[in-house]
């Protein structure tokens, strides 16, 4: 989800309130109230595909970190085993080549793979030797079949991407779909109800706008995010103003909005269940508005 269909998610998130507010007002206008049933609908479907978009990614991003845990769970046992061998042998060379941990494995999947499987090429290249200390031909295979798997998903780095765009490409979809209706409303709503209601008018084409309400506000609003690619937003996340302790919570886009307050030179805080929270200096005027993506780091 890119911050343009982001910023159009979170308008239409304000005209749902707006419709919601001015339900009994607009309800008995029969022609514009069956539009604005079929936008809330696709709100609920625009809100149901971000998630599953979300869903889908991560869970291709759980897979690999299984696979990559299980490739260094089979290897682990082995290598300990052989360091021994190979320290009993002063074969310095291969006693620093068995000497993993779990640190061992913490730079990219690439770099984790070929440490894999360097090492087990040297289990397999003193296989006969090593019968002795009980790593056997089973266990090799097993080592072997574990990185085959883990070499098979970070492979599918394309997928992921792909799960990205195709998400991306439905989330336009429905966006498109609400935009045609709320045109509709442009034309209907104020032409029914400029003379009649010219305050509940105005506050729609304030809401209206995309990016912001529009109004004469400071505004701080802020998308979070769990991945450097900016496809998985984060909800429920906290962001707040350090110095004058307002607060907003992200939607379900990643989204969160606060105004009206005092400008200056300020920071911004951003907490968020499982990742370690993150701090953003910014500088803002009286009536501007400042727009802030966040990437979170996960707790290790």
């Amino acid at each position: 989800m890119n911050n343009n269909q982001t910023l159009k998610a979170g308008m239409f998130k304000r005209m749902g309130l707006f419709f919601t507010k001015y339900q009994a007002i607009l309800q008995p206008f029969t022609k514009l109230w069956n539009i604005v049933t079929k936008l809330q609908a696709k709100d609920v479907q625009l809100t149901n595909t971000i998630q599953q978009q979300a869903t889908d990614s991560t869970g291709e991003t759980k897979n690999k970190t299984r696979l990559k845990d299980a490739m260094i769970s089979s290897l682990l046992p082995a290598a300990r085993k052989a360091k021994v061998w190979a320290n009993e042998q002063s074969n310095t060379v291969l006693e620093t080549l068995f000497t993993i941990n779990q640190k061992t494995f913490l730079p990219g999947d690439e770099e984790c793979l070929g440490i894999a499987r360097n090492v087990l090429q040297a289990l397999n290249d003193n296989a006969v030797a090593l019968l002795t200390y009980n790593i056997t031909a089973a266990q090799l295979t097993a080592i072997n079949d574990a990185c085959t798997a883990f070499e098979a998903a970070i492979g599918k780095p394309g997928l992921i991407r792909n799960v990205a765009k195709t998400g991306t490409q439905g989330i336009e979809g429905t966006l498109k779909e609400m935009t045609d209706l709320i045109n509709k409303c442009d034309d209907l709503l104020p032409a029914e109800f400029k003379s009649s209601n010219p305050d509940m008018v105005a506050e729609y084409f304030a809401n209206r706008k995309i990016g912001s309400t529009g109004s004469r506000h400071t505004t701080l609003t802020v998308t979070v995010y769990s991945d450097a690619a900016k496809t998985l937003p984060i909800a429920g996340a906290t962001v707040s103003i350090v110095e004058n302790n307002l607060a907003a919570v992200t939607d379900a886009t990643g989204f969160a909005s606060i105004d009206t307050f005092a400008p200056g030179n300020l920071t911004a805080l951003i907490k968020a269940n499982g990742f370690t929270d993150a701090t953003i200096s910014f500088a803002i005027k009286m009536g501007k508005e400042v727009d802030l993506e966040v990437v979170m780091v996960p707790v290790h």
